[in-house]
């Protein structure tokens, strides 16, 4: 299992993607076909972002597990993924 608590055990290079940035469909190629840099790439952009929104509705006590549920909710969603609608 992954946990999503501690910002410091990611391993990205936000410049791996920097050239890629304003690509969407780039990135979600990559995700997709389940590259780790691409993940943590997401993870790191947003994570706080989820976590800050996910406080704000549900409260402190339960943010961190509503958060890791939506990251694992995402992950296997992907699977499923058909690409953006025109």
């Amino acid at each position: 299992t992954y946990t999503f608590k501690k910002a410091k055990c990611y391993r990205y290079d936000k410049n791996i993607f920097k050239s890629q940035r304003d690509d969407e469909n780039t990135l979600i190629q990559n995700l997709v076909a389940d590259d780790p840099l691409a993940f943590e790439y997401v993870i790191a952009e947003y994570h706080n972002l989820m976590l800050s929104v996910a406080r704000a509705i549900v409260g402190d006590s339960v943010a961190d597990e509503v958060v890791q549920e939506a990251w694992v909710s995402d992950i296997k969603a992907l699977a499923n993924f058909e690409g953006p609608h025109p």
